[in-house]
């Protein structure tokens, strides 16, 4: 009776023994007295043991979309992983001597499938999750859409091509008719005088066959008549076919005008209305540690809001990606120690309701941490003794895991995911299972937000670097420069001209209304108003003010943004704010009402417009990551953070002071 059982719990141990690509390392359920070090390929050794991974599997889900990623990488397709959130997977805190968790699983990638995987870190240090919503177009990495280009520019050169073909013809059938015509006309003519002179002929033959005289006479009038009228129809022949040659030519440069001016415009349109997300995979999300606590409405206040349209977001691109949540762990956020420190049980109502699956550092070492094993220490962070603490505490500094522990064991959960998921697609094939096709990834995204009326915006609303200058409609006397002298690059659209003026046309309308947690109550005089952040530089010398005003489309209250800070003696990107009414096309005016001798220069560097109504969360700590971004993503292309040069961390305290000051 047991034998069908039997054979197929065979089946399912040869598929589960015979592992994948992506599971060839090693561990073991051991004691830690330390931890391995970390070596690439095969054989990698785990820090964290089999049952500590799979603590950190906090949720799983139908894993659809993941095995629709690993499917891909198995029939030897490219694939493009990318991490946003904040400081702690930027990396640019914990790994000063190793790699931030997402190079753990880039690495783990690429190892299993060499010359697959291309990784992306998109994360920003001090942001929350409402200015990744806002912004996320620029750091996930969008592509050039070259199968959409080919497509538009083959549609127009052939539109173009029957047009040609049908002005050929066209010019070719009037020719030949013309010619047809005047030959005819020829032949008439010439028949008409020949009949004439025969019968004058004959006349004068039978009336006076003597005056041979006129009969010459006739006859040369009549070879002379028969000559201008041919002469006069060759030369009509030759004036309509250069006419008509010279009209074809002018048609056909125009056409090819035409041509190169259409498709300038379709690349310009496709390029600018594609897709956002063209090249994305696999995304990973981690704000578990920076997003804050709300104590009003549960999950219906501006931060958890501005965490779901981040997800729906990136759910609706275009390669339909598996979004996974990565969830941090701050064992010295106050109280300190406690297991129930975190929001991530509110995160993972999204999970559950958006079926995605998600790993949690904590699950995995907490009571490693409270342990105090070797590599998991908490009493004192690494950053306090850089060579003695180095592969035995946990985090870097009061917030940041460590690069060799604690963001390791973060990169090892995500790499044991993968491996996991593997294991089961060949468990899966042993039953008929297997990765679920892409065309039907896109229809698992729930219709509905799950905070009512959430949802997301589908068009830009973050403008910084090189895509700030497509929304600059009129310019006068600004100029898109670059003014850090030779250190850093930091683009930006300058004036020191009085009466210059800088339009900037963007799409204010709200995609979600405020709920009832939200700042700005309802009822209040912005309660229905966007707010509008213009990025500006300000310091000691030099800064001049700036006049921002609605023009066209929208309304709001004129306001000066102000350059000059004598009291504090540095140069910084700070956000100037205002509240703007919603319109699809919202035409904002910033010019400069005077400079004089030491306060000359105005410098605007990007925008962002909020997503709801009313007050965004988080906008006091937007500007670093506006000045970041600005900088890392100068001369084009999209951020990653690992574009930004990272110094060496000093050895000693007082090093570490002074890199601090």
């Amino acid at each position: 009776m047991g034998g069908p059982w039997l054979l197929l719990l065979a089946s399912v141990l040869a598929a589960a023994q015979a592992g994948s690509a992506l599971d060839s390392s090693t561990s073991s359920s051991r004691t830690l007295a330390g931890i391995p070090g970390y070596s690439r390929g095969e054989g990698y050794e785990y820090m964290l043991s089999m049952d500590q991974r799979e603590r950190g599997l906090g949720y799983l889900g139908s894993k659809r979309r993941l095995k629709a990623v690993l499917q891909r990488l198995r029939d030897g397709k490219n694939i493009h992983v990318t991490a946003v959130g904040g400081s702690v997977t930027a990396g640019l805190h914990g790994a000063r001597d190793g790699h931030s968790w997402p190079d753990y699983l880039f690495n783990h990638l690429e190892d299993a499938y060499p010359g697959q995987v291309t990784g992306h870190n998109g994360a920003v240090p001090g942001t929350i999750s409402s200015y990744m919503s806002a912004c996320v177009n620029i750091h996930v990495p969008q592509g050039f859409p070259w199968g959409a280009v080919v497509v538009a520019v083959v549609v127009v050169v052939v539109v173009v091509a029957v047009v040609v073909v049908v002005v050929v013809v066209l010019v070719v059938v009037v020719v030949v008719a013309v010619v047809v015509v005047v030959v005819v006309v020829v032949v008439v003519v010439a028949v008409v005088v020949v009949v004439v002179v025969v019968v004058v002929v004959v006349v004068v033959v039978v009336v006076v066959v003597a005056v041979v005289v006129v009969v010459v006479v006739v006859v040369v009038v009549v070879v002379v008549v028969v000559v201008a009228v041919v002469v006069v129809a060759v030369v009509v022949v030759v004036v309509v076919v250069v006419v008509v040659v010279v009209v074809a030519v002018v048609v056909v440069v125009v056409v090819a005008v035409v041509v190169v001016v259409v498709v300038v415009v379709v690349v310009v349109v496709v390029v600018v209305e594609s897709p956002k997300g063209l090249e994305t995979d696999l995304v990973l999300v981690e704000y578990t540690v920076n997003d804050v606590y709300a104590t009003k409405t549960l999950l219906d206040n501006e931060y958890r809001r501005a965490y779901e349209r981040l997800l729906r977001k990136l759910l609706m691109y275009p390669k339909a990606p598996a979004v996974v949540l990565m969830h941090s762990y701050n064992w010295m956020a106050p109280p300190i120690g406690a297991f129930w420190n975190s929001i991530e049980r509110e995160f993972m109502e999204l999970a559950y309701y958006y079926d995605l699956p998600s790993l949690s550092l904590k699950a995995a070492t907490y009571h490693l941490l409270r342990g105090g094993s070797e590599g998991f220490q908490v009493d004192a962070p690494r950053h306090d003794d850089v060579e003695g603490l180095a592969g035995k505490a946990f985090y870097w500094d009061k917030i940041h895991p460590d690069s060799l522990t604690g963001l390791r064991a973060m990169g090892e959960l995500a790499m044991h995911l993968v491996s996991s998921v593997g294991r089961d697609m060949e468990c899966d094939a042993g039953d008929g299972g297997g990765g679920a096709p892409d065309a039907v990834l896109g229809e698992d995204i729930p219709s509905l937000p799950m905070v009512a009326g959430n949802h997301a915006a589908q068009h830009d609303r973050c403008f910084i670097g090189d895509n700030f200058k497509s929304i600059a409609t009129k310019n006068k006397s600004f100029e898109w420069a670059d003014d850090s002298n030779g250190r850093a690059e930091k683009w930006g659209y300058i004036s020191t001209v009085r009466g210059a003026e800088l339009q900037l046309t963007i799409n204010t309308m709200a995609n979600s209304a405020m709920g009832e947690g939200s700042k700005g109550k309802k009822g209040s005089k912005i309660a229905d108003l966007v707010m509008v952040q213009i990025a500006h530089v300000k310091s000691y010398e030099t800064m001049a003010a700036a006049k921002l005003s609605c023009v066209s489309g929208c309304t709001c209250e004129e306001s000066t943004i102000e350059g000059h800070q004598p009291a504090v003696h540095n140069t910084q990107l700070y956000l100037h704010v205002v509240y703007v009414s919603q319109a699809e096309e919202c035409v904002l005016s910033i010019s400069v009402p005077f400079v004089r001798a030491d306060r000359f220069k105005v410098k605007i560097s990007g925008i962002i417009v909020s997503e709801e109504t009313g007050e965004m969360a988080g906008a006091d700590k937007t500007q670093d990551s506006v000045e970041l971004v600005s900088t890392v993503t100068a001369g084009g292309g999209g951020f990653d953070v690992r574009n930004k040069q990272r110094n060496p961390v000093p050895k000693t305290k007082a090093g570490r002071r002074a890199a601090r000051r």
